[in-house]
């Protein structure tokens, strides 16, 4: 059951993206990661048994990141955020 605007309980750090007609569209998580506050939308279906899902992955992910191990593109590999966080920039040089 697609999840309605009235009464909806969520857990902390997880909600939902409504339509004008009150119905949810999508699920977004919201945590900090390096000091820098963070809000995703995860791909799950907007009911309850999503909410559940997105409140183990936002779980999950504030684990990885109090372990230090958290890296972002395996989480979110489109994310315009993705910039901030990468840890793939180089010095390397072509020589001939």
């Amino acid at each position: 059951m697609i999840l309605k605007k009235q009464n909806i309980n969520m857990p902390k750090g997880v909600s939902c993206r409504f339509n004008k007609n009150g119905v949810a569209t999508s699920i977004q998580i919201t945590f900090t990661y390096k000091g820098i506050l963070c809000r995703e939308k995860v791909n799950f279906v907007p009911d309850s048994k999503g909410v559940r899902a997105a409140a183990n992955l936002l779980g999950e992910i504030k684990n990885q990141i109090a372990m230090n191990s958290f890296f972002y593109a395996d989480y979110f590999p489109k994310s315009s955020k993705l910039k901030i966080f990468s840890n793939t920039t180089s010095n390397a040089t072509v020589e001939d």
